[in-house]
């Protein structure tokens, strides 16, 4: 690594923001910087690397003072896999313990996820759930309303929502 440039190995889609943040460390009052960046090296899967930057100062009170980076980095890829890893086990936990019945919907609004309570409140089992689409149990009078709050979800114009609903019970 010595005498390359960092930058190399950070993937094209990055390279703009890394660059940016080197060059406002380079003129910043800051002398450490540290923060996590994905890094692709030869011949290896990307890895995310947790670095810290100090910069210095060769020369400071001459005309022409050099400005140095020192890194130091370290792979924390494994570290983020595991809280990865904990937050998705956390996630079902709260999934499947829910009070209230819980599902993920594809943008067919197919079941993808269904969690124990929405099977005991419509009386389905997830095998069930599986053979037909939202549309399948969603009262008749309510399903426009089903399926225009879907679409402002999946087309992004809505990031979340709450409906009434009713819904067909076996």
């Amino acid at each position: 690594l010595l005498g390359k440039s960092l930058s190399m190995f950070v993937p094209d889609t990055d390279k703009h923001a890394f660059r940016a943040l080197l060059s406002n460390l380079s003129w910043s009052s800051a002398t450490i910087f540290q923060s996590e960046f994905q890094i692709q090296p030869s011949h290896r899967s990307a890895i995310m690397v947790s670095f810290s930057v100090a910069r210095f100062i060769d020369r400071p009170h001459s005309d022409s003072p050099t400005v140095s980076l020192r890194w130091a980095l370290r792979d924390v890829t494994a570290q983020r896999q595991l809280e990865a890893a904990e937050r998705e086990q956390m996630f079902r936990s709260m999934f499947e313990q829910a009070a209230v019945g819980m599902a993920h919907i594809d943008e067919h609004q197919n079941w993808m996820l269904i969690n124990h309570k929405l099977c005991d409140i419509l009386g389905y089992t997830p095998e069930e759930f599986h053979e037909f689409s939202t549309w399948d149990v969603t009262h008749p009078e309510d399903r426009q309303r089903t399926v225009d709050l879907h679409h402002t979800l999946f087309d992004g114009s809505m990031k979340q929502g709450v409906v009434e609903l009713r819904f067909i019970h076996k």
